[in-house]
């Protein structure tokens, strides 16, 4: 549950895929639709799908400390399930318009039920790697970035 509302259902692998195509067909279309709303949706999915069956496979080469982490997983995976959940959430804000404050603040206003010190510092990292992430991508694709606060000059004296 995220803030009340079951998301085992709409936080799939199918619903990601249909997401991600459906935002890349209606703004590449010309729609009058904005990315960053299906970020958000997609970026919760991806952390909710890494902590499902991304961290599996890593607990079991980290030896003990590995263990007691899945142990924990076990016992409350409804935990692991929001943290990462809001964690994307918040990345998927910092990749959209490349603020990882603005993806955390997200998180700590809207995303996150329960909400602690250790979350907050996760989520600042998480949100952070997303935004340098997603200026690496844009670089190496020669995407320039983009900000909403550039201001061009079009008057004729």
């Amino acid at each position: 549950y995220l803030n009340g509302v079951d998301i085992n259902h709409n936080l799939g692998f199918q619903v990601l895929v249909a997401k991600i195509f459906g935002t890349v067909f209606a703004v590449g279309s010309g729609l009058a639709v904005g990315p960053e709303g299906p970020m958000i949706y997609i970026g919760a999915t991806v952390g909710r799908l890494v902590v499902r069956k991304g961290l599996q496979p890593a607990l079991r080469c980290m030896g003990p400390r590995g263990r007691r982490l899945k142990d924990d997983l076990a016992r409350r995976p409804l935990r692991y399930d929001v943290q990462a959940t809001a964690m994307g959430a918040g990345a998927g804000i910092a990749a959209a318009f490349s603020a990882p404050i603005a993806g955390t603040l997200f998180v700590v206003e809207e995303a996150a039920s329960y909400f602690s010190k250790r979350l907050f510092l996760h989520t600042f990292i998480t949100c952070v790697f997303a935004w340098a992430t997603s200026l690496m991508l844009g670089r190496l694709f020669g995407v320039e970035p983009h900000s909403f606060y550039d201001a061009t000059i079009d008057c004729a004296d």
